[in-house]
């Protein structure tokens, strides 16, 4: 399974049109696609007013099937056209293999924190390994579905660790679960510090769900 995303970021100016313009084509890409496209807003973050477009796909062939779609969709090319109104530097797009965790259709998360990190050169498989101890750890901690992703697109050797949140308490509540266990302190010290790069250095940010 792949989670696949798009981010760009909003040109400074026409916000409401902007934020508009991002739901209404959302929504044309779920009507055409089927694919259950999500809208998120990084909040409290570096690269304020970016937005990512996420969804599941079983594979490759699900995300060429959607692709042809829109392309064939006049609607959505004319809203993708509008589109270059509003944001600045055009689009990212990023593809992700699940390799730990189970995405769930039916939960909604109202918050998510993404943390990128990319493998140190010669030990690939030990970031694998290291990272899905890292999920785990997460989930025993925190008590919050954590991906497991390595990236499929994009920088070699990148991985990330995905965590769904119902609310902005449980954003809280998992933070502070984190930072006051100390199993958690000695694996990110004594085993994270040695299979993930410092250059470019691990990143966190939050999204919070728009549709």
């Amino acid at each position: 399974m792949y989670l696949f995303s798009r981010s760009g970021r909003l040109a400074p100016g026409n916000t409401r049109d902007a934020i508009n313009w991002a739901l209404d084509i959302t929504e044309q890409v779920n009507k055409t696609t089927g694919l259950g496209v999500s809208l998120y807003q990084q909040v409290w973050s570096p690269e304020f007013g970016r937005l990512a477009w996420s969804c599941f796909v079983p594979d490759l062939g699900a995300l060429e099937a959607a692709q042809d779609k829109l392309i064939a969709d006049d609607a959505f090319v004319a809203k993708a056209d509008e589109g270059a109104r509003y944001v600045h530097g055009g689009f990212d797009d990023a593809i992700g293999q699940v390799l730990h965790g189970t995405p769930d259709p039916d939960r909604r998360a109202e918050y998510a924190t993404s943390v990128r990190a990319v493998c140190v050169h010669g030990a690939i498989q030990q970031g694998i390994e290291v990272g899905m101890e890292i999920a785990q750890k997460v989930e025993a901690i925190a008590g919050v579905p954590t991906l497991f992703l390595a990236g499929a697109t994009g920088v070699y050797g990148r991985v990330g660790w995905l965590s769904g949140h119902d609310n902005v308490q449980s954003v809280d509540a998992a933070q502070a679960a984190l930072m006051s266990d100390p199993s958690w302190m000695d694996l990110i010290d004594q085993k994270a510090g040695k299979v993930y790069a410092q250059e470019p250095s691990p990143t966190q940010v939050l999204f919070r769900r728009m549709i």
